[in-house]
């Protein structure tokens, strides 16, 4: 956040428009590693898409704190506008051996490439790029094309003409016995395929033993060909025998069945008898609906039937059967009300002439019987509620004040 307010502060400027710290950078940079950005990057610890930044933006303060402390100077010295190439040039000496020796100058590359060009037997264009300390030859070919394409062309020419191999490496031919592994093969009930013979001999593709042994692997592929033929007229029968059954099961469980481990590859071999077991099972899912249906239909029809016993006899789950049959659904709620209405009903019935006929007896015996006697007295059952008792009471008694 400081680096950004001071980017955007306005800083001493020269007649060109460049502010004095970019221009103390570039004459540091200069003198380091003759402007090379990426070698400076790496002397000096800052991140490389920093320096790239750097060529057309305005230094942040802390890419200059880190290349000050890197260069032991004060860091005002990036902003006086009297600081001379000396300067730098007296800061890059005083770094020690170790950090001048991370990358090498650009003519010092050069020179390098040009003893490469002179050897014998001709080195690997990446070979010299690993002595010079790169990772990869990207970095020669930038700073000279030409001398690196010289080397490159030159190991080419020297391994087309014999004088040293591609690969200092034994070929895998000669570790292991491909015509033996590949007969044994052939000679199995089931043999593997070829990406799997392949990468059991160290092979990275098949092309390597089709390119050596082709009658061998033609073989071993007209072999597992014909399996794979007697297995689909296999499975093409037992579908066949599938949809000729009352019951269709699931694709899935097809699948298993028949030992798939993707029901995407069973789809795609025999993709029209999949097509008509969907079929099936739709049509089927609805003559079942259609069968539900009609059940609850004909069980509406009997009064005395309650709805805990109609989801018992479809065996159903209640949400399902509300998602699929929602009219039907409102009706067997219609009729469930209706039953706890008649039930209550016959309940509180049952609950008075029970409580009548107490009260008969108490009323034909002459002591006097309180509440509590009464509540006592009355049988127990799932019909003599509390409510419906004191209900009741309270009703008897008010015809025999009335009478």
């Amino acid at each position: 956040m400081v680096g950004d307010v001071l980017a955007l502060s306005e800083l001493p400027r020269n007649l060109s428009g460049e502010s004095v710290a970019f221009i103390n950078l570039k004459n540091c940079i200069a003198a380091v590693t003759g402007g090379d950005y990426r070698s400076f990057s790496e002397i000096c610890k800052v991140p490389v898409h920093v320096m790239w930044s750097l060529q057309k933006l305005v230094p942040k303060l802390d890419s200059l704190v880190t290349i000050a402390a890197r260069l032991d100077v004060p860091l005002t010295r990036f902003f006086e506008s009297e600081a001379s190439l000396k300067t730098w040039n007296d800061a890059a000496a005083r770094l020690d051996s170790l950090s001048r020796q991370i990358v090498l100058s650009h003519e010092e590359v050069r020179d390098r490439l040009r003893e490469a060009l002179a050897e014998s037997p001709p080195p690997r264009l990446w070979a010299v790029a690993k002595r010079l300390g790169f990772k990869s030859s990207n970095p020669v070919r930038r700073i000279d094309s030409d001398l690196s394409t010289r080397i490159h062309r030159r190991f080419l020419e020297s391994v087309r003409s014999g004088e040293q191999p591609y690969k200092q490496t034994i070929p895998i031919s000669q570790k292991v016995d491909f015509r033996n592994t590949l007969r044994s093969e052939l000679g199995k009930d089931r043999p593997n395929s070829l990406a799997e013979i392949s990468r059991q001999l160290g092979c990275a593709t098949p092309r390597q033993i089709r390119w050596r042994y082709p009658d061998l692997c033609d073989a071993i592929s007209a072999k597992l060909k014909g399996l794979r033929a007697r297995r689909l007229e296999t499975e093409h029968d037992e579908l066949n025998r599938i949809l000729g059954e009352d019951v269709v099961p699931s694709l899935p469980e097809v699948s298993k069945g028949l030992g798939y481990k993707s029901l995407t590859m069973l789809m795609q071999n025999h993709a029209e008898l999949c097509a008509l077991i969907i079929a099936r099972r739709k049509q089927q899912r609805v003559d079942a609906l259609t069968e539900i249906a009609e059940t609850v239909k004909e069980l509406l029809k009997s009064p005395s039937l309650a709805v805990g016993e109609i989801f018992a006899v479809i065996e159903d789950q209640r949400r399902f059967f509300r998602q699929t049959f929602p009219e039907l659904y409102r009706q067997v709620m219609a009729k469930e009300e209706e039953a706890l209405h008649r039930k209550r009903a016959e309940e509180i019935e049952q609950a008075e002439n029970t409580v009548k006929r107490v009260f008969d007896e108490i009323a034909s015996s002459s002591t006097s019987v309180s509440n509590a006697e009464v509540m006592r007295r009355l049988p127990k059952g799932s019909y003599l509620w509390a409510k419906n008792v004191a209900r009741i009471i309270r009703t008897i008694r008010a015809h025999a004040s009335s009478n």
